[in-house]
């Protein structure tokens, strides 16, 4: 049976229309390997942050971000409290990296006052530091640290509107799912937020 030609345009303008949806909403297709991502892309901006954070996390560890923790010798009388001059350098990696935007470096200010005020109200003295628990990036204890386990992440969506993007990754190996929050300044993308969405 032969369409006549205005059904004809209503199902390409349909189509077209979908697949337009699509990639605004970023709806999510088969998940492909973040190292397979294309240049300048959200996912490409991630990956950068992820492979400058593996290469800098030893000197990022050795920042002492809490003071009296470990506690020194014997004595657990001291409490813990935020070391700001090391937060102020620690933050400071991140700044120089270009990769980050100033609203995850106020998200880092923020944190570390909202540990402190914790210390302050809620006396720690030994154990891990709440607050610290967990590594400050990659938001759990268990987590990828070798360059080729960050490649294989796959992208399980990447959806941009405008100047801001969000990019979903999935760790399979380590049941991890984390989303960024981009923003795109001079023409780079910037991860600004993540989150740990828990369990792939």
């Amino acid at each position: 049976m032969l369409l006549g030609l205005p059904v004809l345009i209503g199902l390409i303008t349909a189509c077209t229309d979908n697949a337009r949806q699509e990639a605004a909403t970023g709806k999510e297709g088969t998940p492909a390997k973040i190292s397979q991502s294309p240049p300048n892309s959200p996912a490409e901006a991630v990956l950068s942050f992820l492979l400058w954070y593996q290469a800098n996390r030893e000197k990022l560890y050795a920042i002492n971000l809490v003071h009296n923790n470990p506690p020194s010798g014997n004595d657990t009388t001291k409490v813990y409290r935020v070391n700001f001059e090391g937060a102020k350098a620690f933050m400071s990696y991140f700044e120089q990296s270009g990769l980050v935007s100033e609203e995850y470096l106020q998200y880092f200010r923020d944190y570390f006052r909202k540990a402190d005020h914790v210390f302050l109200t809620e006396p720690q003295y030994d154990g891990p530091p709440a607050y610290f628990d967990a590594d400050l990036v990659m938001l759990a204890q268990d987590f990828p640290t070798q360059e080729a386990e960050l490649k294989a992440a796959l992208v399980q969506q990447e959806q941009i509107d405008g100047n801001n993007a969000q990019v979903v990754l999935i760790f399979e190996e380590y049941g991890m799912k984390l989303y960024y929050k981009l923003t795109q300044k001079n023409g780079k993308w910037l991860v600004s937020a993540i989150e740990n969405l828990g369990g792939a």
